[in-house]
């Protein structure tokens, strides 16, 4: 603004010491010298409005922010389900992440386990391998976890599935397990758990059907069962991918379990779905 200003005084100056003379042999200096005062102030007057308005516009404080999305997951709590039993009538386990139950190993070396999160933070994907040894400690053989479920468990939560023992002979063996878990669900692969809004036992099967809470598709859907006396102890371990290869967000499934003529071991039983994000 002030070179515009300085341009404009210059101008109406030049036309002061240039102005023609009156009638009475005066100048037109005083009327020029007025409109000069009068076009100072309106224009010092602009200026300082100006400055205001920039000052006013620099210094407004910055709109609101909006709240950040909510998660792909909802409550983990959510995502198990159950027929006489509950997470909580399992025991509490030692600190991190521990197995708490194990069924005995069936005649293919099949081991039903149950872990807890005992952790102060949720994990994802949880991993868990097993080692065998004799009465003297020597190793006998390994064996790797199969479809744990759920995908997602919160501090205090539990997760379940099996071990693969296969020809390892097992009888009068000690089991060693080692359990992991990541931070995050990682960027590709990425498992979600599904919500079991209803099931039910019918003949030698667990039926019943999912909900997809998340933002995106899955795929790949797999539900676990784990079966218990009634001594909480797991008798086994079953689980199935359903007839739709994939349901969209928001969608319900169905879904069934074939027990493998186990169903008389199954007056309770827990049960939990995971999924694979489409891309």
């Amino acid at each position: 603004m002030r070179p515009k200003l300085l341009l404009v005084l210059t101008l109406i100056l030049l036309a002061a010491c240039g102005g023609q003379p009156t009638a009475d042999g005066q100048t037109g200096r005083v009327e020029v010298t007025r409109l000069v005062e009068v076009e100072v102030t309106r224009l010092v007057e602009t200026e300082v409005e100006v400055t205001r308005l920039v000052e006013t516009v620099v210094t407004a404080p910055p709109p609101p922010t909006s709240p950040p999305p909510p998660t792909a997951e909802i409550d983990p709590t959510a995502y198990i389900a159950g027929s006489n039993i509950i997470p909580d009538d399992l025991p509490a386990g030692d600190p991190g992440l521990v197995v708490i139950a194990a069924g005995p190993p069936s005649d293919f070396g099949v081991i039903p386990v149950v872990i807890r999160n005992n952790t102060d933070a949720p994990v994802y994907n949880l991993e868990i391998s097993a080692t065998a040894r004799d009465a003297a400690g020597s190793v006998l053989g390994t064996g790797p976890g199969r479809d744990i479920v759920p995908a997602l468990v919160p501090p205090g939560g539990i997760a379940f599935g099996r071990i693969l023992f296969e020809d390892t002979p097992l009888d009068g063996a000690t089991i060693e397990y080692l359990v992991t878990g990541e931070p995050d669900p990682g960027t590709i692969f990425i498992r979600r758990n599904l919500e079991v809004i209803e099931h039910n036992l019918v003949g030698g099967n667990v039926v019943g059907t999912l909900l997809n809470s998340n933002t995106a598709a899955l795929d790949l859907i797999n539900v676990a069962v784990i079966c218990f006396d009634d001594a909480l102890t797991p008798t086994t371990a079953r689980d199935s991918y359903t007839d739709q290869e994939s349901v969209e967000a928001g969608a319900q499934l169905p879904f069934s379990v074939d027990l493998l003529g186990d169903e008389a071991q199954c007056g309770r039983y827990l049960l939990a779905a995971r999924g694979t994000e489409t891309d």
